[in-house]
């Protein structure tokens, strides 16, 4: 079973709710440090941490947060389809989540949940790893978050979706009307963005979205 697959809510299933977990520290730290001793099993798609993490005598190693879904929680890599098809998945994965908002949305053990048992093979297509990238900073980069800032809004799959869809959300009602959220996603995913995460003032206005 991959991953993606496990520890779906049954209730989920007969329409109902996906619920979203966080790991506990132990182990993050135990995926952290499997990740740097054995990087080749990351570009595996099919690796199952949640056998990893059994075999290290972890069964319970993630904690249920209240915060849920109303749909399974999934990306798929843009195939240059749709016009602006990423942007408004990024906006469909934001508004899938109920009760989460930007002081949980900081935190680290949500966001390596969701990357390792939700999203492990879409990030592997997502970031595609290049020839020169040092295996284990990529490792880090895109399953953990070792910065909690920059990687928050700039390398952690998961936590980067969510984030620039929540600044677009909140620059497109501060605009009034001028532009739309999409058109926000589409201008925040082509930049590089750093610094203190959330809908800061000095983030939104470093970016200038087309008037529709």
């Amino acid at each position: 079973m991959l991953p993606e697959q496990r520890n779906i809510d049954s209730l989920g299933q007969n329409g109902a709710h996906y619920p979203v977990m966080r790991l506990t520290q132990e182990a993050y730290d135990a995926l952290h440090t499997f990740a740097m001793e054995q990087p080749d099993r990351y570009l595996n798609p099919e690796t199952d941490f949640h056998d990893i993490l059994v075999d290290m005598g972890m069964n319970n190693y993630a904690l249920d947060t209240g915060i849920f879904t109303d749909a399974p929680i999934s990306l798929k890599p843009a195939t240059g389809g749709a016009p602006n098809s990423a942007d408004r998945q990024a906006l469909s994965f934001y508004e899938s989540f109920h009760g989460m908002n930007p002081e949980r949305a900081t935190d680290k053990l949500i966001w390596a949940w969701m990357t390792h048992f939700r999203l492990h093979s879409y990030t592997l297509k997502r970031w595609r790893r290049q020839e020169n990238t040092n295996l284990t900073e990529y490792i880090r980069a895109h399953w953990f978050v070792d910065n909690q800032g920059a990687a928050l809004w700039n390398s952690n799959t998961a936590s980067r979706t969510w984030w620039i869809a929540h600044t677009a959300v909140k620059a497109a009602q501060a605009s009034g009307g001028a532009f739309t959220a999409t058109a926000v996603t589409k201008g925040l995913n082509t930049q590089n963005i750093s610094g203190k995460v959330g809908p800061s003032t000095e983030r939104v206005s470093r970016f200038r979205a087309p008037r529709i």
